[in-house]
């Protein structure tokens, strides 16, 4: 079966998905029609754009971040060897890096336009640039710390979120300032991290897939089964519903 959603979890998605974003709005309504500033909810509203970005990145750490692979007994004996893995490795953690620059430098820009008024339109030079995709790509490639960066995508989901939402609540314009301008410029700027957020999950699953365990020390890997295909449709149908949720929160 493609999703293996129990009950409670089929419940949780549509909560999340179709009635809280109703709610959110509900709140946001009685939050217009009080003529108190420290209306309760206003603290609802406010506080509920943030926790469902909490949701978004716990759900992320528990489910997209350690895989576990069949046995390389039980799959089929079709390798990817030589060049073609060669190339394999290197357009994923080129990609990779790449990506979560990009992200990290959108986020300073956030910041730092937000709380500082400071607008840096990050350009980096090309050696900038290389040598960036080269610390991420080390650290990629290392069990450990490829966790550790794992954590990194999701912080920079959390804060770019959180952002959005505040600058949306307050009526703050400063999306014009950042990255996502000259990077993925959609009309909802939520979709635009969506996309961006969704992208690394389904790069860093592949490349989990490839460094998976002695993968690399023995330059060989596994065509991939269905299985393992099927559950990229499982992180793409998560987030196209987190991309609802944010359509209906319009």
């Amino acid at each position: 079966m493609l999703f293996d959603f129990g009950l409670f979890k089929l419940s949780g998605v549509f909560l999340l998905v179709i009635i809280f974003p109703l709610v959110q709005n509900q709140w946001l309504n009685l939050y217009l029609f009080d003529s108190n500033n420290l209306s309760f909810y206003r603290f609802l509203y406010n506080f509920s754009g943030i926790l469902f970005s909490l949701i978004v990145s716990t759900y992320s750490y528990k489910n997209f971040s350690n895989y576990n692979f069949l046995n390389p007994n039980l799959r089929c004996r079709k390798l990817i060897s030589g060049k073609i893995l060669f190339v394999t490795v290197t357009i994923l953690l080129i990609t990779l890096s790449l990506l979560i620059s990009n992200y990290l430098f959108l986020n300073i820009e956030l910041v730092t336009g937000l709380f500082f008024n400071i607008n840096h339109n990050f350009n980096l030079a090309l050696d900038n640039q290389l040598f960036m995709i080269l610390v991420f790509s080390v650290l990629f490639i290392f069990k450990k710390t490829r966790q550790y960066m794992k954590g990194f995508i999701i912080l920079n989901f959390f804060i770019s979120s959180s952002i959005f939402w505040y600058t949306k609540v307050n009526n703050l314009q400063i999306i014009d300032k950042t990255l996502f301008k000259n990077f993925i410029e959609l009309e909802n700027i939520n979709y635009s991290n969506i996309l961006l957020f969704g992208s690394l999950e389904i790069i860093f699953y592949l490349w989990s897939y490839v460094s998976y365990k002695t993968n690399l020390s023995d330059w060989i890997v596994y065509k991939p089964i269905k299985k393992d295909i099927l559950f990229i449709m499982k992180i793409l149908f998560f987030y196209l519903l987190i991309a609802v949720y944010y359509t209906l929160l319009e």
